[in-house]
């Protein structure tokens, strides 16, 4: 699970996106599927509506007491990873959620290419002893690791 720091924005590519708002005291929660496209807006363990799609940028209407909201799924990147998720009152942005990833570290391409070496001379020179690439693998899992990128929400309320 990606590390956010915002208990109304949740993001997983297994679960997808989880965008949570509140209209007049009432919670309104956007969830969107990464892997079959199918966005919901809920309130109330009510589906206020529903749609499949895989477009970049997608528009949910929808009714709370007899005033129109709408909800914007706006997917700037999906390689980079930047989504946007605002929530409307009659056209006027109420609430916005931004979702991007930190900056990459640009040092992780020659440590990748050295690890890279080091397996294939492993393999190449000494086949017999296979079983070491294990360890480098597993070394190198922990050094990527250390170089995940933050994956960052920036919250604006209003216009």
């Amino acid at each position: 699970m990606p590390r956010i720091d915002n208990p109304d924005v949740d993001f997983s590519l297994i679960t997808g996106f989880k965008f949570r708002f509140v209209v007049d005291e009432k919670p309104v929660v956007f969830e969107a599927s990464v892997w079959t496209g199918k966005e919901y807006v809920i309130s109330d363990s009510r589906v206020l509506s529903s749609r499949r799609g895989f477009s970049k940028r997608t528009r949910h209407d929808f009714v709370i007491d007899g005033v129109p909201y709408q909800i914007d799924l706006t997917v700037a990147s999906v390689l980079t990873g930047d989504w946007s998720c605002t929530l409307s009152k009659a056209g006027v942005p109420l609430k916005s959620h931004h979702l991007y990833y930190e900056k990459a570290n640009r040092a992780i391409l020659p440590i990748s290419l050295g690890i890279g070496a080091v397996f294939g001379y492993v393999l190449c020179v000494y086949p017999e002893y296979w079983r070491l690439t294990i360890p480098i693998f597993i070394a190198t899992l922990m050094v990527l690791n250390r170089f995940k990128r933050k994956l960052i929400c920036e919250t604006k309320i209003g216009a």
